[in-house]
């Protein structure tokens, strides 16, 4: 009796170890097409953004550098003539762009911990 009892109780973990892989396969394949998707279309709309604006595309690039390079603890100095300084200084006059080739990253000197 003791015996049947192990082997029904083996039996239903077998299946539901089988039901667990299958369910978490269908999930991990479900979130790679969803991601997959979501990436698609994020790269249109930036896409289309930077298509109309080339210099959000090089204010963007250069804030995603920044990011990668910077921790959360780290100090940024700027020159009085670093172009991210005037980005964050508020809106630029329709007479201050950059021209089309110029970088926007400035010079950057980082202390403190990086994270």
């Amino acid at each position: 009796m003791q015996a049947e009892r192990e082997r029904e109780a083996k039996r239903y973990r077998s299946q539901t170890d089988k039901e667990r892989t299958i369910v978490l396969a269908d999930a991990e394949q479900s979130d790679q097409k969803l991601r997959g998707e979501g990436d698609a279309t994020a790269t249109r709309i930036y896409a289309e953004a930077y298509g109309k604006d080339p210099e959000l595309y090089r204010f963007v690039r250069s804030l995603h550098s920044y990011e990668l390079f910077l921790g959360k603890r780290s100090t940024l100095l700027l020159s009085a003539d670093s172009p991210l300084l005037r980005y964050l200084g508020g809106p630029r006059p329709e007479g201050d762009k950059l021209p089309v080739g110029e970088k926007v990253a400035p010079k950057v000197t980082t202390t403190g911990a990086h994270e």
